[in-house]
């Protein structure tokens, strides 16, 4: 593998998005995922991966990762039309193994610090 040769132990993978994985094929996307968990698991990596929202369902686009997942973070952003501005949130719907908060929390984006929790 890439990681093998290169010498690369646990390595970080960024994913984004996972739902281009099954576009094509929606019906395969557990099967996908489960697959790509597998061999995953085998380099000991982290995986980062991002489901697309869809607006029509309020959750994310398709289905086929939240199975596999140790943790869902989800973000959303309140309707500008109700609160006339940008505001976003973050919640914890799964984090395997731990207690954790289960409350929404709202978040920014700001310059030259990223991700800043309110």
């Amino acid at each position: 593998t890439l990681c093998s040769k290169n010498n690369i132990n646990n390595p970080l993978i960024i994913i984004d998005s996972l739902s281009a994985f099954w576009v094509d094929k929606p019906a395969m996307a557990r099967r996908i995922t489960y697959n790509m968990k597998l061999r995953l698991n085998r380099l000991r990596a982290t995986v980062v991966g991002t489901l697309q929202y869809a607006v029509t369902t309020g959750g994310a686009f398709g289905f086929g990762a939240e199975h596999i997942a140790d943790g869902i973070i989800q973000m959303f952003i309140e309707p500008v039309e109700k609160v006339r501005g940008i505001r976003r949130w973050g919640i914890i719907k799964k984090m395997r193994l731990t207690n954790h908060h289960k409350e929404a929390w709202e978040f920014d984006i700001v310059e030259d610090k990223g991700l800043v929790i309110k």
